[in-house]
């Protein structure tokens, strides 16, 4: 599991804890991320992401993202 953590250029921050798998949307259709594959990825996102828990979903906005930090648990 992972801690996500989202840092903006305005200074606010939002954190998704306990992820299991992340999506990301692309021009070639959807990108699904899982596993220690989490720490290898090269995160290019343009518009959205979705996180996945097994007890919350979350979908983060990466307008104005300035940084993401992945935390393994």
């Amino acid at each position: 599991m992972f801690d996500i953590l989202f840092e903006y250029f305005d200074g606010t921050n939002y954190i998704c804890k306990d992820v299991k798998k992340i999506v990301i949307p692309t021009q070639s259709g959807k990108v699904s991320i899982q596993g220690d594959e989490i720490l290898q990825y090269q995160f290019r996102i343009h518009s959205e992401i979705y996180l996945y828990s097994d007890s919350r979903c979350y979908t983060v906005s990466c307008s104005n993202l300035k940084a993401l930090e992945v935390l393994k648990k």
